[in-house]
């Protein structure tokens, strides 16, 4: 099991294998979220990364690490600073399955209970990612409906 992966990225980081490694890019991820094509950026060197550990779900037979990632632009064009969220969805020890991609700000403090990613948000907006089956191809969050994509 992964330990609390949280990694803040705020000066540069060439994202280097060695750097890789000792977990300084997308909190020790990156190598996993490349081979498992990942489609959100990792040039590290353009945005500030935040990576949190939230919990662990099992169903039946397989077992997903969760993550929530924040990340902003290092060098905004003017005066507007861009970022967003995504919940990332690992096998447990193994493959990256996949993001949910929220619409951001503001950021949200999601937490694992169960078999459910629960946000901070009335119910009747979409609070809940639930892991009946395994990750959902699509759910509902924050009046958005969310796709299950790389």
């Amino acid at each position: 099991m992964l330990a609390l992966a949280t990694a803040t990225i705020l000066g540069g980081c060439a994202c280097t294998e060695a750097r890789e490694q000792a977990g300084d890019c997308f909190g020790g991820l990156l190598s996993r979220l490349r081979a498992g094509g990942y489609s959100g950026s990792v040039d590290c060197d353009a945005i500030e990364v935040r990576v949190e550990h939230i919990g662990d779900i099992s169903t039946g037979n397989a077992q997903y690490e969760i993550f929530s990632l924040t990340y902003f632009q290092k060098h905004p064009a003017a005066d507007s600073r861009h970022g967003g969220q995504r919940i990332l969805v690992f096998a447990r020890g193994s493959h990256y399955v996949g993001q949910y991609v929220l619409d951001t700000p503001p950021f949200f403090s999601p937490r694992v209970v169960s078999k459910s990613i629960i946000f901070d948000l009335p119910p009747r907006q979409g609070n809940e990612i639930r892991f009946d089956a395994g990750p959902p191809a699509e759910t509902y969050i924050n009046e958005n409906t969310l796709a299950l994509v790389k």
